[in-house]
């Protein structure tokens, strides 16, 4: 982070000129620049997962999740919105406010680095060898690899919205920075709301309340497309409209908010203490993937589906379907238009998908949280199978 600011400011600097070519060199550059990154913060996210499992106690160990969604959310509006407002009125660059967190970060790894650390739980082993062993047998459960095929698909529903909104936001007239106002306006929900729905996520049956909240999204996923489908005009009055999108937004968060703190709740729940955080990290892990491979596949999606043309100037009529093209038709006098959208198909298919998903999964995902908590350790099952084949003998 401390040495990272004027690189990154540099290859965005480079943006402009590069946006024309059909594979911008600074977009690799900034994708192995951040992989590297994302590799070496990967022990910091399984330490902070092993600390919820070991400071609290078995019966308040859902509260993790609580705990996880406040201070992210809160980090994030920290380093999204409060980036944004301050580069916005010249108090910051991208260069200085990145060393300022790098120097925060340091400070607080050498605070806990320097802190004793408690004693290991029960069954655990020091040995990493041990761990990932330990972890490969996790993933021969059968209740695991249920979890991570839901993990995996239970997401595709909303990935149209999720990775599509704030670009169809912009296209309507909106900035970057009143896009980050209006997240602004909603992190207060979103930080509050998972102390509020805590007892409820944190019961016995987590995946009920993620369940309860499924078509709420859905629903919200078709009310911001018909919202953005009737969105007015450069120069219109946007009061309504803008307000429309807040409540849509806010409806939206509440309804993701519930699903991910019941999630997380119920990783806690079953991931095995003795080996630290690595079980949860590892159905974060997969977590993350169920939200990310649908939304890059949408954005896949969205440009060939989506038509422009040239109105106006010497290339009326042209295609605009790229950046050059675009620029060509700008320079000519004529303005882009868009003819056809894909975020409505895509939002409908991914709500159907989403349907289906509900229907054919509703059944299984509610299974998980009635199995055992022995279902979930190896090494239970493990000891099971040789008392059996004792008691057999």
């Amino acid at each position: 982070m401390l040495a990272l600011g004027p690189t990154v400011e540099g290859l965005l600097a480079t943006a402009d000129v590069e946006m024309t070519h059909s594979a911008p060199a600074y977009v690799q550059r900034l994708t192995v620049l951040f992989f590297g990154l994302y590799l070496l913060m990967a022990t910091q996210d399984v330490a902070v997962d092993g600390w919820a499992l070991t400071l609290l106690s078995r019966r308040n160990v859902g509260l993790a999740s609580t705990v996880n969604v406040v201070a992210q959310t809160f980090g994030y509006f920290l380093a999204y919105t409060g980036f944004l407002t301050l580069s916005e009125h010249g108090l910051v660059t991208l260069t200085g406010f990145m060393r300022g967190w790098g120097i925060i970060f340091v400070c607080s790894a050498l605070v806990v680095a320097a802190t004793k650390e408690a004693s290991l739980p029960d069954g655990s082993t020091g040995s990493v060898s041990a761990v990932y062993a330990h972890a490969a047998r996790l993933l021969h459960l059968r209740s695991v690899q249920r979890l991570l095929l839901v993990l995996l698909t239970c997401r595709a529903a909303f990935s149209a919205a999720d990775a599509l909104t704030t670009f169809k936001l912009i296209e309507t007239g909106f900035t970057k920075a009143q896009v980050a106002y209006i997240t602004t306006l909603i992190a207060p929900l979103n930080i509050l709301l998972p102390l509020f729905i805590a007892k409820w996520t944190n019961g016995d049956a987590p995946w009920a309340a993620f369940l309860h909240a499924y078509p709420v999204r859905l629903g919200v996923n078709l009310l911001m497309a018909l919202v953005l489908a009737h969105a007015p005009g450069h120069g219109a009055p946007r009061a309504s409209f803008t307000a429309c999108v807040i409540a849509v937004l806010a409806a939206q968060a509440v309804a993701s908010q519930v699903q991910f703190v019941a999630q997380m709740s119920f990783f806690a729940r079953v991931s095995d203490p003795s080996i630290g955080g690595t079980a949860m990290t590892l159905f974060n892990t997969v977590a993350n993937l169920g939200s990310k491979w649908p939304s890059s596949l949408a954005l896949f999606l969205a440009e060939p589906l989506t038509r422009r043309v040239c109105r106006g100037g010497t290339q009326a009529g042209a295609e605009c379907g790229t950046a050059a093209t675009r620029e060509t038709c700008l320079a000519s006098g004529g303005t882009c238009i868009t003819m056809s959208d894909a975020f409505m198909p895509l939002t409908l298919a991914c709500t159907l998908l989403g349907i289906a998903w509900m229907v054919a999964a509703k059944r299984h995902v509610l299974a998980l949280q009635q199995l055992p908590h022995d279902a979930w350790l190896p090494n239970a099952q493990h000891r099971s199978g040789r008392g059996r084949a004792r008691a057999t003998r």
